[in-house]
This record gives structure tokens, C-alpha cells and sequence, in this order.
């Protein structure tokens, strides 16, 4: 019979990996689907440039897509009332 060692990386780790990976995933499908609904308010350029940089800086693109994004709106509700 052959000895049954540890696994090379705890279950925690792999389950924790797991889910930051999801998150990350979740996180820019969020980002381009909030960038197609709000694109009115930017010119086409400013969109596609957008998408680039949240499709290749996946966490600090989206992270900087949901900072700028919450700006433009709060602007956008001050300016109306």
C-alpha cells in the first residue's frame, strides 16, 4: 500500500485562490457591463479605451473604471439637481 501524503497546497488556499479568481472574473464583467451602459455619456474612443485598459489591467482597470465611473455619476447628479 502506498503512503497518502499532504497535498501540496492546503484546501484552504486552493478553496481561497478559488474565489479571489471568481471575484476578479465577477469584477470586470461588471466593469465592461457598466462601461456599455454609461458609454452615452463618453465618445467611442474614450470607451474602447476604456475596455482596453479594464481587459488588460484586469484588477487596477476595473478598480479605476469603478472609482472614475462613480465620479462622472455623482457629477452628473449634482449638475441635474
Amino acid at each position: 500500500m502506498l503512503p497518502v501524503s499532504a497535498p501540496p497546497f492546503p484546501v484552504a488556499f486552493e478553496w481561497g485562490m478559488s474565489a479571489l479568481l471568481l471575484a476578479w472574473i465577477v469584477a470586470v464583467v461588471w466593469a465592461l457591463v457598466r462601461l456599455e451602459k454609461t458609454k452615452h455619456r463618453r465618445d467611442p474612443m474614450g470607451a474602447l479605451g476604456w475596455a482596453v485598459v479594464v481587459l488588460c489591467l484586469p484588477v487596477i482597470g476595473a478598480i479605476c473604471w469603478f472609482i472614475t465611473d462613480h465620479a462622472a455619476t455623482q457629477r452628473e447628479r449634482e449638475d441635474t439637481t
